[in-house]
């Protein structure tokens, strides 16, 4: 039973200047506004149409379904609920991923933790992050903590990305290496100590802590490759097959956890019956706790969320802490203690 598991939703990385919401959509709008005269497309994102125009074999139509994403979404909640909507339409889901694929991507490499490879010896700038609650959650997990104990402490952690990016990983790693003065390889052998999952896929595996068909974070694919790393992510409401490995695991790691925290999550339904699909009986476990950034949920939001989640969860409601006035930084700074390993 790991002392620790943290559940990431798209709030988690706004500190690192990454985009969540309405924000996002925007991106997508501006990345899929095609235009065409009848002879030339126009607009739009130069790379991302390039790798449209490439598959069009399989997806004649991806000029309509760029025009329909892009024209929605301003109504959307997200680009996952719009998909959901069109589930039947695969040209649709197509575009939709490539451009969250190019949009991520982006993302990352415009964010606070971008590293040019490019110099072997670069690495993230903290002093530029020193206020994420990345930055907090590394202090307390190498508090008293050498480098021969840091695998073992890790082992007792659990992560579970929503998200599409990585950057969890690529701030940790960085971290680890610069912190204890290490090798790209031994800071990729202590990550491997880390149970992390991201249920919904991501846009490739971290050059240094994988070794095939790699991406790096923040990379510039070309329009090939952005299609076939596109294909590794799936939205929130795809069907999630109840009798794979991974998922088996995601739920193994939530429920059996003592502390579980969560961190920019918005608590969509889809997500937390993927993490608990059932409500157990009997009595709840009281060694257990649940510690919950919600910021900006109404009071009657938060009661139905808290009540259901703790249900799932087997909590005690004296246990469950869901707090709509703190964001991800200012959790770690209030429960730093109680989140000591």
């Amino acid at each position: 039973m790991k002392q620790f598991v943290f559940v990431l939703g798209a709030g988690a990385s706004v500190d690192l200047k990454l985009p969540m919401g309405a924000e996002l959509t925007g991106h997508i709008k501006d990345a899929l506004n095609y235009d065409s005269d009848g002879f030339n497309v126009t607009g739009g994102d130069l790379i991302l149409r390039r790798a449209l125009v490439s598959s069009e074999q399989a997806h004649p139509d991806w000029y309509s379904a760029s025009r329909l994403i892009s024209s929605a979404m301003p109504l959307a909640p997200s680009i996952d609920n719009f998909v959901d909507v069109h589930k039947d339409d695969k040209d649709v889901a197509f575009c939709a991923k490539a451009a969250i694929t190019r949009c991520i991507l982006k993302a990352e490499r415009n964010s606070t933790i971008y590293v040019d490879n490019r110099n072997t010896y670069n690495t993230v700038d903290f002093q530029k992050n020193i206020g994420a609650w990345h930055t907090l959650f590394f202090r307390i997990l190498t508090t008293n903590c050498t480098l021969h104990d840091l695998a073992g402490r890790l082992k007792n952690i659990g992560i579970i990305s929503f998200n599409y990016d990585r950057c969890f990983e690529h701030f940790l790693f960085h971290a680890i290496k610069t912190y204890y003065r290490i090798t790209n390889g031994q800071a990729a052998e202590i990550l491997d100590s880390l149970d992390i999952y991201h249920p919904y896929g991501q846009v490739g595996d971290l050059t240094h802590l994988s070794a095939t068909q790699t991406v790096d974070f923040g990379e510039e694919l070309d329009p090939s490759r952005i299609v076939k790393v596109s294909q590794q992510i799936r939205t929130f409401t795809e069907t999630v097959d109840d009798d794979s490995e991974t998922i088996k695991q995601i739920r193994d790691l939530a429920s059996q956890c003592r502390n579980l925290v969560f961190l920019g999550f918005a608590f969509h339904p889809l997500n937390v019956k993927l993490l608990f699909p059932t409500v157990p009986s009997g009595y709840p476990a009281y060694d257990r706790r649940i510690i919950a950034t919600a910021f900006g949920s109404s009071d009657s939001d938060l009661n139905i969320i808290k009540n259901d989640l703790r249900a799932r969860y087997s909590c005690p409601v004296e246990n469950a802490d869901f707090r709509s006035n703190l964001k991800c930084d200012k959790l770690f700074m209030e429960y730093s203690r109680t989140l000591a390993m």
